[in-house]
Formats: structure tokens, sequence, C-alpha cells
């Protein structure tokens, strides 16, 4: 039959009990829950620890002198012992992306009891919830714990004390400020006390690679190219912040602009003429200004567009007049109709050498409906052969080849 391990110690002569049940006690908390101990062996890395943080997107590609660098440091660590050389590519690559991004590096310092160096490394990583990916840690034996081993005694007592170490976890700079936060009061809860320090990176590559180990000149060329990188993004982030001020700003006059400045800046942005004021119009056509104007009005955008296949004098919308059969005083093809003093210079050629177009009138309706959400409202229904905007009762007309209709359309406001 086999019997428990600690009733076979139990029965050994001259055995102290009460170490024999501290023992049993604590190989029995390796299967509990997590509890506040601080105890590495006492911490299951189960679903109970919740996720951990996962490692981010991929950064963007390093600069090449960053990559010449590492590989230096990589090769330069094959003639150290297997883990030094591990742990020192880890930190160096951390500071060389710190130095990279302009980020700072994170140092928590921590006392962990555990079996050995890296479960104390394992156990900091799953209490902090964070991937060890995004760090390097080292541990080494307390300078207590080490006098401890030194004198204490071979016995039954020196297998249920685990040794202490000091833990330090340098993190990556792509770990933030929510999730580091969120790490050290973890540990808090935990009970486990810790020092966090920020670490210049440039300083902190010197101090984690020896010197001698790699070419001085690798070094100064990388951070040469970082600082040139760092500097350009933030000419380009300010420019990008100036560039969104200034719309910003822009968008803001806009909007304490009347309708009928706001049409105005529309038109003209789309090169439109007969753009100064809705009694000018020409060409039997609504003008970029007329037609944005009548939506303006309430009108519909779709039943703005209705309007720019015929060709006019004279529309009443809404109530309102726009006569096309006019001079504009910023059409150059005009400029005989009016005294010097009244000629309107445009800083542009206008879209219609007559000022007014089907597309002129398009573009005016698309423009009302662009800075206001109207409330479309139903119009009056046309009778077959009616144009949009003619008054009911009047004649119905019959299109002539060039589009015109028969005759000039002068009714009076719709009732």
């Amino acid at each position: 039959t086999e019997s428990a391990p600690a009733d076979l110690l139990r029965a050994v002569a001259g055995v102290d009990e009460a170490l024999v049940d501290a023992l049993e006690a604590e190989v029995e908390s390796l299967h509990e829950p997590p509890n506040a101990s601080t105890t590495a062996s006492t911490i299951a890395m189960g679903p109970s620890m919740g996720p951990s943080v996962a490692p981010p997107l991929p950064p963007p590609a390093p600069l090449t002198s960053e990559t010449t660098l590492l590989q230096a440091v990589a090769d330069a660590a094959t003639s150290l012992d297997e883990k030094d050389g591990e742990l020192l590519l880890a930190e160096a690559a951390i500071m060389a992306d710190a130095i990279a991004s302009g980020k700072r590096v994170d140092q928590i310092s921590m006392t962990i009891e555990a079996a050995d160096a890296d479960a104390a490394c394992a156990y900091a990583f799953a209490a902090m919830r964070i991937d060890p990916s995004l760090g390097a840690c080292e541990a080494d034996v307390t300078e207590t714990t080490e006098r401890k081993l030194k004198l204490r005694r071979r016995s039954l007592s020196a297998i249920s004390k685990l040794p202490s170490f000091d833990v330090s976890i340098i993190l990556s700079p792509n770990v933030d400020d929510a999730t580091l936060e969120a790490a050290l009061k973890r540990l808090k809860d935990l009970g486990v006390a810790t020092i966090t320090t920020e670490l210049n990176p440039v300083w902190g590559f010197e101090a984690v690679v020896p010197e001698g180990l790699v070419d001085d000149t690798l070094l100064d060329r990388f951070e040469r190219d970082a600082s040139a990188a760092l500097d350009d993004k933030v000419r380009r982030v300010s420019d990008f912040t100036t560039a969104l001020e200034r719309a910003e700003e822009e968008s803001a006059r806009f909007e304490e602009l009347s309708d009928l400045e706001q049409c105005q800046a529309r038109c003209a942005a789309q090169s439109h003429c007969c753009n100064s004021d809705i009694t000018q119009g020409s060409n039997q056509q609504l003008s970029c200004l007329q037609a944005c104007m009548v939506v303006k009005s309430g009108v519909a955008e779709e039943e703005c567009l209705a309007y720019c296949p015929y060709k006019s004098c004279s529309r009443w919308i809404r109530g309102v007049h726009y006569e096309a059969c006019q001079f504009c005083d910023d059409v150059p093809a005009h400029a005989g109709q009016f005294a010097a003093d009244e000629i309107v210079t445009r800083p542009y050629q206008c879209s219609a050498e007559a000022g007014a177009s089907p597309k002129t009138c398009e573009d005016g309706c698309r423009a009302g409906a662009a800075t206001d959400s109207l409330v479309a409202a139903p119009g009056p229904a046309m009778a077959p052969g009616m144009a949009p905007g003619m008054a009911p009762g009047a004649s119905p007309f019959s299109a002539t080849a060039d589009g015109t209709l028969g005759f000039d359309e002068t009714p009076g406001p719709a009732s």
C-alpha cells in the first residue's frame, strides 16, 4: 500500500511533527487559489489571475542604425552565459526602442519569495498581468537570504522556507501609464511592496551593455538618427496641429456667416460667377448663388435640382423672384453693362462664360444643402408640362429644341 509522504516523515524517529505539519500545509497551499502572500509558490497561473496584457501591435520598422546596433549586441552576447546573454539583449532592445520612440523606461523593483529566480520573475509578471515579452526581468537572492542559507543547518526547517529574491523588471516603453498603474495596484493588493524608477534610456543602454562590448560609434550613430527622426515627427505633428487649428478657426468663422455669405463662399470655391447677389441672373439659368439660396429658403435639394435642366428668364420660388435674363457685375462678358466702379473682378475665371449654366444651378443646390440639415417641405403638385417654379394656373408650355421655354415665365408669387 502507498502511504502519504507526510505520514512517512512522521514515522521517522525524532522528527518534529510540528515542522512536518507546516510542510504539509505549505505543499497543500500550492493547489489553492492565489491570496495576498508574496510567496511565488502560492500563485496559481490559471484563469483566476485574469487575462495578461497582450503584446501590442507590431511597432513601426526600426531605424537601420538601431537594427545594426542590436545585431552587434546579439553577436557580443554569444560570448556570455546563455541567461546573461538573453537578459542583456532583452534589456538593450527595450532601451533602444525607448530611445527611438522618445519615451521613458520604467523599472520596477520588489522582493519575492520563490523556489528560484525564474519562478520569482514568472510570479512578478503573472501578478502584474503583463506579458513577459513586454519586459526584462532579473532576480538575485537577497543578501539576508544568502546569509541565512550559509548559516542554516541542514534540517527539515530549511525545506519549509523559500528564499527571497530581489526582482528588477525593466518594462517596454509600449506599456502605457494605465497598464503600469494597474500592475502596481495588483502587486500592492498581493502584499508586494514595489519601487518604481524612471530610467533615461540612453544612460540605461550604456548601463546594461558593458563598456567595450560593442563599438561606441554604433550607439552614437543610432542616437543621432533617433533624434533626427523624433525632430521630424514633432515637426509633422506640429504642422498637422497647426493646420487642424486653422481649419477649425475657418470653420468657426464660416458658421458665423449669413446664409448669403455662406452660399457666396461655396460658389466662389467652385469658380462660379453671378455671385454678387440673387437679383443678378443670366443665360436663363439659375446661378450657383441663386440655387444655393433656393435651398436655404427651405426647398429640398432634390426639388432644387429639378429646376436646373430648364431655361426661363424669371422664376418665383417660395415667394422669392429669381431673375435670369439680366447681367452680372462679375462676368467679364457683361462688363460693358456696368460703370467701371461697379465691375467686380473675381480671382478666378468664371466657370460659365455667361455666368450661369445647368451646372452652376446643380452646384448651387448642393452647396445650399451642404451647410444646413434642411427639412424638405413638399412643393405644390405640378401639372404635366409645367416647369418647377411656375405658379399654379400658369399656362402649360412646350419645350423648344434648345431647351428654352415657349414663353417668358413671369408669374406672380405662388399663393
